[in-house]
């Protein structure tokens, strides 16, 4: 729904910018889930240009659980983008294939 693309990316916005200042693990968890649910309401620039990329920074951060719901989110947006503008050709090697690298490597955060 066109109308509320715009009020939607304000409140995907608001869940990014305190995502990263969340203590307790569930409460991140909620913020992924929270995001997997507003995807039918964004637009793919959203989700490309703020989703995708403040998610694959978080993952570099979380472990555990927290980190298969950023990785499960991340691919929920992934899968959701419909088509991609001329700016988003290089972001997934820029953020995803970058940060999946090294949370696959590193045993420590798995």
């Amino acid at each position: 729904p066109a109308s509320n693309t715009t009020p939607m990316t304000v409140y995907l916005t608001m869940i990014l910018s305190t995502f990263h200042h969340l203590s307790r693990p569930s409460s991140k968890i909620v913020a992924c889930h929270l995001i997997t649910r507003l995807l039918p309401h964004l637009t793919s620039q959203a989700l490309l240009q703020h989703a995708l990329p403040d998610l694959m920074k978080a993952c570099e951060t979380c472990r555990g659980a927290e980190l298969a719901a950023c990785l499960r989110a991340a691919a929920d947006v992934a899968a959701a983008v419909r088509e991609f503008g001329e700016g988003e050709a290089g972001l997934f090697e820029k953020y995803v294939f970058k940060v999946a690298g090294r949370v696959g490597r590193d045993e420590a955060r798995v």
